[in-house]
C-alpha cells in the first residue's frame, strides 16, 4: 500500500515548528536577559542625614548603591525638622545613615516613628568622643562637628564602611579600596594642616560666626576668640565682644577674619573695615550649596579650601 505525502501540508508542518522553536527561544533568552539585567541593577539603597554621612557613603559604594540625603542641599541640620517624606525615605532604604542624636537630634523623630521592618540605622559617630561648648555663663552645649578634627573623620568612614559591606559582602573588597583611597587624602591633609599649625608663629584665629571650630581648633592646637561661643549661640554679640575682636586682631596683627560657611558677612566686614584684615571662608561642612553638591564637590575638597584660607591666617 503505497501512502500519498502532501508535500505542501509536510512543508507548512515543518515551518510552523521552525517559527515556535525561534518564538520561545526568543522569549526564553528575553527572560533571560531580564534576570541578568534585575541582577545586575540591583543595588542597596543608602539614605544619610546630612552632607557628611552622605559624602563618606558615596566615597565607598560609587555606583554600586543608591545613596540620597534627606537634609535640602544648602540646608543646616541645627533647626530642621524630620517630616513625613523623610520618615518615608528612610523606610525605603536598606541603611540609614546618622552621625549620633547628640548632633542631629532631629532624626529621633524618624527612628521613632518605625513600626516593623525598617532601615538598618547606623550611628557613625560611634567611638567619637563629642567636645562642649559654653553658651553662656550657666549652659552647655555638644558640639556637633566632630568631623573637623580629621581623626574623628577618619573613624566616622570606618563605621561607614563595616555596615555596607555586612550589607552588600559580595563587592567588599570594592568598597574596602575606596574607603583606604579616600582614607589616605583625609590623612595627607591632616599632615598638612599640622605642619602648617606646628611652624606658625601665629597660632591664633579670628571668627566673626558663629563658633564651630572647637575640634579644629583643639586638633591643631590653635587659639581663637570667636564673636559667639558656639554655633549654637543665638543672641547677637554685644559691642563689648566686637571691640575685643577687633583689639586682638590689631595687636596680634592677625591678618585674616573668618566668617562660617552659607552665612551673612556682614560683621566680618564691618571688623575687616576697622582691623585691614582679609574676609574668609571656613568651612563647617555643614552642608553644601547647590553648585558645589552639583559639581560633586567633596568633605576633603571643602576642608581642603580650609587649609588654603587657614595658609593667609597663619603667619
Amino acid at each position: 500500500m503505497k501512502v500519498k505525502i502532501n508535500i505542501s501540508y509536510l512543508f507548512r508542518v515543518m515551518a510552523f515548528l521552525l517559527l515556535f522553536s525561534v518564538f520561545f527561544f526568543t522569549i526564553g533568552c528575553s527572560l533571560i536577559n531580564s534576570k541578568k539585567e534585575d541582577i545586575k541593577d540591583e543595588k542597596i539603597n543608602i539614605v544619610t542625614s546630612e552632607f557628611i554621612e552622605y559624602d563618606f557613603a558615596k566615597q565607598i559604594v560609587k555606583d554600586k548603591a543608591n545613596v540620597s540625603m534627606l537634609l535640602p542641599v544648602g540646608v543646616e541640620g541645627h533647626d530642621y525638622e524630620a517630616n513625613a517624606t523623610d520618615i518615608l525615605n528612610v523606610s525605603k532604604a536598606d541603611i540609614f545613615f546618622f552621625s549620633g542624636l547628640k548632633a542631629e537630634p532631629w532624626v529621633d523623630k524618624i527612628i521613632n516613628s518605625f513600626s516593623g521592618d525598617r532601615a538598618e540605622v547606623i550611628d557613625i559617630s560611634s567611638n567619637v568622643n563629642f567636645l562642649k561648648t559654653k553658651i553662656n555663663n550657666s549652659k552647655e552645649s555638644i558640639d556637633p562637628h566632630i568631623y573637623l578634627d580629621l581623626n574623628n573623620a577618619k573613624i566616622m568612614l570606618e563605621n561607614t564602611l563595616e555596615t555596607i559591606c555586612k550589607k552588600d559582602p559580595i563587592n567588599t573588597e570594592f568598597y574596602k579600596e575606596n574607603a583606604n583611597r579616600y582614607k589616605e587624602k583625609i590623612s595627607r591633609l591632616d599632615l598638612e594642616i599640622k605642619k602648617l599649625t606646628d611652624s606658625s608663629r601665629l597660632k591664633k584665629i579670628a571668627f566673626a560666626g558663629r563658633f564651630a571650630g572647637i575640634y579644629f581648633t583643639k586638633r591643631y592646637s590653635l587659639n581663637y576668640i570667636s564673636a559667639y561661643p558656639s554655633c549654637e549661640f543665638e543672641s547677637e554679640p554685644d559691642a563689648n565682644k566686637i571691640l575685643e575682636i577687633i583689639s586682638f586682631i590689631k595687636s596680634n596683627k592677625i591678618p585674616v577674619i573668618f566668617y562660617e560657611d552659607l552665612k551673612d558677612q556682614k560683621l566680618a566686614n564691618a571688623i575687616s573695615k576697622e582691623t585691614n584684615a582679609r574676609v574668609l571662608k571656613f568651612n563647617t561642612v555643614h552642608t553644601v550649596d547647590k553648585p558645589q553638591f552639583d559639581a560633586g564637590v567633596t568633605y576633603v575638597d571643602l576642608m581642603q579650601e580650609n587649609l588654603d584660607n587657614l595658609r593667609q591666617a597663619l603667619i
